[in-house]
């Protein structure tokens, strides 16, 4: 897997960061290695080698160590007077949970594709803006794939796994619920709340 997104990567060299990142991202939950604990009642695992993470740190170091050299005197005279500290930082998210909640992944998608097609048939839609939308695209696109990878997975557990087959599939069916429509029962919305965490994590985003 890593040595894939590698290649992937030097592949995509000379595109926006943005696309190059829902790519590998979408690489990952499509080809990453999956698993569900029959013990639990809700399913997130996927083998993703922190290759996002390692690629976020990249990044970062290439604008701190390049771009904002001049910046680090002035930055540690300012600490030593306790005055403020200052760096490069893009990490650190505050999900929206009410709209995540509200319209599930499908809504978030299709609220997207909608936005973008609004500023596109007003020729508003700009370079930059043009990049994010499909790099969303991307991101919603591959989380439904992997939902829907985790269904399949736990439905087949259920039957491998008499113990545990009953609860295994009602996180089948809760994962398939989510794949197409906003979570209807507290299960479902616990399940998509801890997915949504988990690949926010993977993708280096605290």
């Amino acid at each position: 897997l890593t040595a894939g997104a590698k290649e992937f990567v030097q592949r995509m060299q000379g595109q926006p960061k943005p696309l190059i990142k829902a790519k590998v991202f979408d690489y990952i939950l499509k080809n990453g290695q999956i698993d569900v604990d029959p013990a639990d009642w809700f399913q997130d695992r996927i083998r993703h080698e922190n290759i996002l993470g390692n690629l976020r740190l990249k990044w970062w170091r290439h604008i701190d160590e390049d771009v904002l050299t001049e910046m680090h005197s002035l930055e540690r005279k300012a600490w030593s007077l306790g005055a403020f500290f200052a760096g490069a930082d893009f990490s650190h998210t505050s999900p929206d949970w009410n709209n995540l909640l509200e319209l599930g992944i499908p809504g978030l998608l299709e609220r997207i594709r909608e936005k973008r097609d609004g500023k596109l048939n007003a020729g508003s839609l700009t370079d930059d803006e043009a990049v994010f939308y499909e790099a969303s695209v991307i991101v919603y696109e591959s989380v439904i794939v992997f939902i829907n990878r985790l269904a399949a997975w736990a439905e087949k557990t259920a039957t491998a796994d008499a113990a545990h087959g009953e609860r295994m599939l009602l996180c089948a069916k809760s994962l398939h619920n989510l794949a197409v429509r906003p979570p209807a029962t507290m299960h479902e919305a616990l399940q998509l709340g801890i997915i949504y965490y988990e690949l926010q994590e993977m993708e280096g985003e605290p």
